[in-house]
């Protein structure tokens, strides 16, 4: 009473009954008719804040009371996944998933930096080193069981550690552990068998390692944050870094692009 007295009525309330129901059937339809009056209630935003429905409801006993967890079914388990995956895209309309992996291990990490070191006075202008990280596309044959192939690897000197792909442009953005962000054009329908992928530009923004990395298919902008604190705006056709804003010490750790509604959360 004192919830509808203090609040509009959205909703016209269900109408009493003049004799206590005990028929099954019947209260079966009866509860199921309160609870989509209270769902319908609750979506209503001038009440989804209210502590009185929140009271009436007993919200914070009964949210608990009705989530259910239930164990995981592993459904597939990815082949020739050697390095540690960090992040992975998956485009369904070309039927591929795009991963990023680096390894994880010190040791081989400091090795493969003293071998990339070395490999860089002796080389002769070709692209030998030892991998770090490395950017690996699967192709989707089925989901029904699910099956996947391998098709392409791309390997790093530095460590990958996110990755972004824009299905408007066809554009990859690969973030790295030096600071420097790859971006890839693909064309549509690449089959990733022709073993090189369309490499356009390299843009560093960062003095530390990228932490997220997004895509801006309208302006052309890469947004990126990093270890460094800084959130960076970096034009992909100019390889230079338009605006950035630090974060003082603190290191931004996640980059989520609601692209729909151009926002960006960190």
């Amino acid at each position: 009473k004192i919830f509808r007295s203090n609040m509009q009525i959205f909703l016209s309330f269900l109408n009493k009954t003049w004799f206590k129901v005990s028929e099954a059937k019947t209260l079966d339809t009866r509860r199921q008719e309160l609870s989509e009056y209270l769902q319908k209630l609750c979506i209503k935003k001038e009440l989804s804040n209210d502590s009185d429905l929140h009271h009436f409801i007993n919200l914070e006993e009964n949210l608990h009371n009705k989530l259910h967890f239930y164990k995981e079914k592993l459904l597939y388990k990815f082949p020739d996944v050697d390095l540690g995956v960090r992040e992975f895209v998956c485009d369904e309309e070309q039927k591929i998933v795009m991963a990023v992996c680096r390894d994880e291990n010190v040791q081989t990490r400091i090795l493969s930096y003293w071998d990339n070191l070395k490999l860089s006075f002796l080389s002769k202008g070709d692209d030998t080193h030892s991998t770090v990280g490395a950017l690996v596309v699967f192709r989707i044959l089925s989901q029904d069981p699910w099956h996947v192939e391998k098709i392409f690897v791309k390997s790093f000197k530095t460590q990958t550690n996110c990755i972004a792909f824009c299905k408007e442009t066809n554009v990859l953005a690969v973030g790295l552990a030096s600071g420097k962000i790859r971006i890839f054009e693909i064309p549509v329908g690449f089959k990733f068998v022709q073993g090189v992928v369309y490499e356009s530009s390299v843009v560093k923004p960062h003095s530390a390692q990228v932490n997220g990395v997004a895509i801006d298919s309208s302006l052309g902008y890469v947004y990126s944050i990093g270890k460094d604190g800084k959130f960076c705006v970096s034009d992909r056709t100019s390889c230079e870094v338009v605006w950035s804003k630090s974060f003082d010490k603190f290191e931004l750790t996640a980059l989520y692009n609601d692209a729909e509604r151009h926002r960006l959360f960190m």
